[in-house]
C-alpha cells in the first residue's frame, strides 16, 4: 500500500485491518470486483447473506473488502456429567443458593470456579479445577486480551461493528472515517480504563486461584489440550 505497487492479486487478513485498507484507498473493494472486472468470475449463486458478519468486512464506504471465513466465538466448555451429579448439585446449592448450570453471569462463573476448585477438590482420584487459561508471555497472550477479556468486561461501546465509538480493543474510533483517534482514557479509548484494570485483575486472581499451577507458564496451544484430560470443570 505504502509503495503503490501490486504485490498479491488478493489476500485474506484480519478484518481489523480493513480501516486501513479504506483509508489508503489502494485496494479495490470485493464488491466493487464483484459487480465490475470480476464479474464473469463470480458464481451467480452466491448470496452474500448467507455469510455471518459481513458487517465486519464492510467499510465506511459500504462496500464489502472480503467475505468473512472464519469467527472467534467464546465458549464455555465443561464437564456436563459431574455438573449433572446430584451430590454436587445439593452441595453447590446449599453454599451458593441457586442451582448449578451454565453460569449466566461472572460472578457465577467464579462460584463454579471456587466451588469445584476449592470444594470438590478432588473427583475420580485426580485433583480438579473450576477454571482453565494460559499466561505465558507470548503473542497469544495479545488476542487473549483484545478479542476476549477486555469486551467481557465492558472496554466496549455499544454498537456494531466492534462497538462504536470504542471498540472491543478500548480503541476509539471516529464514527465517520473509522479512524483511530487513541486507545487510552486520556484520549477517548478504554485500554486503560477501569474496566481494563478489572480484567487484567480478575483475568490474574482467576488463573492463580482456580486453574492448574502450570497454567501460568503456557501459551495458547499448550492450553487448549488440557481441558481434554477430565480435570477441568
Amino acid at each position: 500500500m505504502q509503495s503503490g505497487k501490486s504485490i498479491y492479486d488478493g489476500w485474506i487478513s484480519d478484518s481489523g485491518l480493513i480501516g486501513t485498507h479504506y483509508r489508503y484507498g489502494a485496494i479495490l473493494p470485493l464488491s466493487d470486483y464483484m459487480s465490475g472486472a470480476g464479474k464473469e468470475f463470480t458464481n451467480p449463486g452466491l448470496d452474500l447473506k448467507d455469510f455471518i458478519g459481513t458487517s465486519f468486512t464492510t467499510a465506511p464506504d459500504h462496500k464489502l473488502y472480503q467475505l468473512p471465513d472464519q469467527k472467534f466465538t467464546n465458549l464455555y466448555w465443561f464437564r456436563a456429567d459431574w455438573f449433572a451429579r446430584k451430590d454436587l448439585q445439593d452441595k453447590f446449592k446449599a453454599k451458593y443458593g441457586y442451582e448449578l448450570g451454565v453460569p449466566l453471569n461472572w460472578s457465577a462463573y467464579e462460584d463454579i470456579a471456587n466451588f469445584f476448585t476449592n470444594d470438590v477438590k478432588e473427583l475420580d482420584g485426580k485433583k480438579v479445577y473450576g477454571h482453565m487459561d494460559y499466561g505465558k508471555k507470548d503473542p497469544s497472550l495479545g488476542w487473549r486480551f483484545t478479542d476476549a477479556w477486555l469486551s467481557m468486561a465492558g472496554t466496549a461501546d455499544k454498537g456494531i461493528p466492534n462497538g462504536m465509538p470504542v471498540d472491543e480493543w478500548g480503541i476509539r474510533v471516529a464514527a465517520d472515517k473509522c479512524t483511530p483517534l487513541g486507545a487510552s482514557v486520556s484520549r477517548g479509548g478504554a485500554t486503560n480504563s477501569p474496566a481494563a484494570v478489572y480484567a487484567l485483575t480478575k483475568y490474574v486472581d482467576w488463573m492463580k486461584k482456580y486453574s492448574p499451577q502450570q497454567a501460568t507458564g503456557m501459551t495458547f496451544s499448550e492450553a487448549g489440550p488440557v481441558p481434554a484430560q477430565g480435570q477441568i470443570a
